[in-house]
């Protein structure tokens, strides 16, 4: 037998979903600030950027980096294990570079921070300058029940010298996006606003702000 809902009950209900649409369709559960697990100060600024108004709160542990060239995979191991530690949500990020001219095929993708660290930007431009790539970001977010994974990729080219500029960090200097770059600048030659036109962590960050809009 179907419940009667009583006059005050209507009313509550009509004021509720007024001061709903009121406020543009938010309600109290959406997300104010989320805790970011890096220690990488150009990540924590570009990402702040991208997912305001959202607060990004930086929290640098020592997580441990499997050896495998798939970014997916660092993700993953990397989200559980600060979740075990931290345990409330919380995301994480990283980035790998994939040469996929021969004889690279792809590598060293997530091992670029040891490839870069080995040769520097001189000796991967030496090496593989002119080369095809692609550069692609992942970001994982665990939500206290279960992973989120958001993914954005850019291709592009390794410079035959670095590019040096006012902007970037790491690789940026000898990493040539070839979408929408006519002047082919490089990473570090772009300020903030170029780069978040063709940045595939920006395109992973838009994919994960999406998210939490449309699920909170």
């Amino acid at each position: 037998m179907k419940r009667k809902t009583s006059s005050k009950q209507r009313k509550y209900r009509k004021i509720t979903r007024r001061k709903h649409r009121r406020n543009g369709g938010n309600n109290s559960n959406t997300i104010k600030e989320l805790t970011f697990i890096s220690g990488n100060q150009g990540k924590i600024s570009e990402l702040s950027a991208i997912l305001a108004p959202i607060k990004v709160l930086s929290t640098d542990i020592d997580l441990p980096e499997i050896q495998t060239t798939d970014v997916e995979e660092v993700v993953k191991e990397k989200v559980m294990t600060a979740w075990n530690e931290v345990r409330k949500p919380l995301f994480v990020e990283d980035t790998g570079l994939y040469i996929t001219s021969p004889p690279m095929n792809g590598f060293p993708g997530a091992l670029i921070k040891f490839y870069f660290k080995k040769l520097g930007v001189d000796g991967i431009s030496e090496k593989n300058g002119g080369n095809d790539a692609y550069a692609e970001s992942v970001i994982g977010y665990h939500d206290g029940e279960k992973v989120h994974m958001f993914k954005g990729i850019v291709k592009g080219k390794i410079a035959d010298q670095p590019k040096e500029g006012n902007y970037g960090f790491g690789w940026d200097s000898i990493f040539i996006p070839t979408e929408d770059n006519p002047e082919e600048l490089s990473f570090a030659q772009m300020p903030a606003e170029k780069k978040n036109m063709v940045s595939m962590r920006k395109r992973a960050a838009e994919a994960f702000k999406s998210y939490l809009t449309n699920t909170n």
